[in-house]
């Protein structure tokens, strides 16, 4: 048996890409011999529980006593592994060693404010690793928190076209004559489902069998404004709101009921699983030059990368050539399903952990 890992994450309302990164590992180590232990609070989705395979979960009301189960139980394991923000800070001050998955900083450096020099100085000193999952939060990370991350990319899921228990995509809203526009992701202002609808109000005046369709966690009130914003401007018959999909069936439909996958995400924000997605699946896709992984999606022709006041001569422009746009598509996604995978990420995890465990000793591991 290897090391005795701990994973952390705040909760699990959701099954999203943040959570399907915890669950892919867990299963990963739990094949490769680790001992595996997560940590969270609140209802966990059925979903997660299903997937998951040996790994022990250990649930809290909330997330007051989750801090109190995780100061009392982190010296039983050999690693610390902290996903989302505040979960680094819930094993503070033990000297378990800290590999800390930041996907995002904390929510105040998202809306341009800063954290504590307090909660910088406990990371600095309690976090052995951190692991980002771009090039640009690699950098955002260095300016917060002073020392430099880790870049491993998450793999993604794939939404085959038939077989393997799939059947032929349904099309449940009546989309298949219609050009259609698909947004994933959590309404929040970070993924600006505001603009999206904006955009589309200035597509449909060029493409008049234009439909858009919002798929995402109802968070609100930021899910008010979007639906007002559809009132507004008049576009209740032409725009399809849709909650969270629990069903990978439901998703995947969708993405082949669409034609192009838009995300002008603001404020450096992520949502690029989604993006990568779409690709993969052979749609074209646009995200904004805010796009976390920015950097990758030019360095390998993956979609399009502009200001998100273009998105609508863009849209244009794909829906005019669209056969072209299609096969650049095609070509993003057979590089993503070589490239960017699930064991890739695993594997670098464990050569991570690995490297943490042996220099357990120059740590001071287990002096409490």
């Amino acid at each position: 048996m290897k090391a005795k890992i701990l994973i952390i994450n705040p909760e699990f309302y959701v099954y999203g890409g943040a959570e399907r990164q915890i669950v892919f590992l867990a299963n990963w180590l739990t094949d490769h011999n680790y001992s595996t232990t997560l940590l969270t609070s609140g209802n966990i989705v059925p979903e997660l529980r299903r997937d998951l395979k040996e790994t022990r979960i250990i649930s809290s009301p909330s997330r007051q006593e989750m801090f109190a189960i995780a100061q009392n139980i982190c010296k039983k394991f050999n690693i610390i592994n902290p996903h989302n923000h505040p979960a680094e800070l819930m094993t503070i001050p033990y000297k378990t060693p800290v590999v800390w998955q930041c996907n995002e900083p904390p929510i105040q450096i998202l809306e341009g404010g800063d954290i504590p020099d307090i909660e910088k100085d406990a990371v600095r000193k309690y976090v052995n690793k951190a692991v980002v999952i771009s090039d640009f939060e690699k950098e955002r990370f260095k300016k917060v928190y002073g020392f430099e991350p880790i870049v491993n990319y998450p793999g993604l899921t794939s939404f085959p076209r038939f077989g393997r228990g799939w059947t032929k995509p349904k099309d449940r809203f009546g989309l298949k004559k219609n050009f259609v526009l698909i947004q994933a992701g959590m309404y929040t202002f970070t993924k600006n489902q505001i603009k999206t609808v904006e955009i589309f109000a200035d597509v449909k005046k060029k493409i008049p069998n234009a439909k858009l369709v919002l798929i995402g966690y109802d968070k609100l009130p930021y899910k008010f404004e979007v639906d007002s914003k559809i009132n507004e401007l008049g576009l209740g018959d032409d725009v399809i709101t849709l909650g969270y999909l629990k069903d990978d069936r439901e998703m995947r439909d969708l993405y082949h009921m669409a034609k192009i996958h838009i995300a002008p995400v603001r404020e450096h924000q992520g949502g690029w699983m989604t993006h990568f997605q779409a690709l993969m699946v052979g749609r074209p896709a646009i995200i904004s030059s805010d796009f976390t992984a920015k950097t990758l999606a030019e360095k390998h022709n993956l979609g399009t990368v502009i200001d998100v006041d273009d998105f609508a001569k863009e849209i244009i422009k794909i829906h005019d050539n669209y056969e072209k746009y299609k096969k650049d598509a095609e070509k993003a996604g057979k590089w993503l399903k070589e490239n960017i995978t699930w064991k890739r990420f695993c594997e670098k995890y464990g050569e991570i952990f690995d490297e943490v465990w042996e220099d357990k000793g120059e740590m001071g591991v287990y002096e409490y």
